[in-house]
């Protein structure tokens, strides 16, 4: 049930702007106070920062820093969309995927190739 309760929380608000119009939505937003307004203008300011510091938690930088980098440089110095930082990271990532498979697949391959010497 509580998914259906938080989808809710979200449909229902979006839903009712919608059938009510952008007149009423208007108005009620020129009802809130400017101090409220100016802060949450200020929070959606800040979000991205926040996001971005989340992620940057979560990421292994002390392994993969130089895709940061890489990623930085094409958003800031080249004006690369995000979809193509995206698609550069997917391929990217891909290839780290097939190195590790390699190298972990590596020594199970030697040691049956030893077993198949000791057979002999």
């Amino acid at each position: 049930m509580s998914p259906l309760f938080y989808g809710l929380c979200s449909a229902l608000p979006v839903f009712l702007c919608i059938a009510i119009g952008p007149t009423v939505v208007n108005a009620v937003l020129d009802f809130m106070p400017v101090w409220f307004t100016t802060g949450l203008s200020v929070a959606g300011g800040v979000l991205p920062g926040v996001g971005m510091a989340m992620l940057l938690m979560y990421m292994p930088l002390s392994k993969y820093w130089s895709f940061l980098i890489i990623g930085f440089v094409l958003t800031a110095y080249l004006n690369v969309p995000v979809l193509g930082v995206g698609a550069v990271g997917l391929a990217a990532a891909y290839e780290v995927y097939k190195k590790e498979m390699r190298a972990a697949t590596a020594p199970a391959g030697a040691a049956s190739s030893l077993g198949d010497l000791e057979d002999e």
